[in-house]
């Protein structure tokens, strides 16, 4: 999957005002709320305009801890995945207790189903 086009990335920045989503400094980084890595698209719904610092912080959470900006992987809608949302059917109190190797573990179980 692409980064994102120069087309969805200037959507991106007309309706985040061209300002961080963390601290509201001027920004040209977009971060994908759910990471390529883990199957997230490249469109609008999944993309904040952020500045490096925060990008950087953004995706120690999510990668690391399973945590976005609109809540746990477990509860984004599948249109932030390419297949689908791999994280949807794990419970909550066994989804907290993830961590980076497993979720890479899950989304390569998920990508050999598809």
């Amino acid at each position: 999957m692409p980064p994102f086009s120069k087309e969805i990335r200037d959507e991106i920045k007309e309706r985040d005002g061209e300002k961080c989503f963390g601290c509201d400094k001027p920004s040209d980084s977009v971060h994908h709320v759910c990471p390529e890595s883990f199957g997230g698209v490249s469109n609008k719904e999944n993309g904040l305009f952020c500045c490096r610092e925060c990008h950087d912080v953004l995706d120690h959470l999510v990668i690391d801890m399973g945590v976005t900006p609109f809540g746990p992987l477990n509860e984004l809608s599948d249109e932030f995945f390419r297949h689908g949302n791999p994280f949807k059917d794990i419970p909550e109190k066994d989804f907290w207790t993830l961590k980076r190797d497993d979720f890479i573990r899950i989304v390569g179980r998920h990508k050999k189903k598809k």
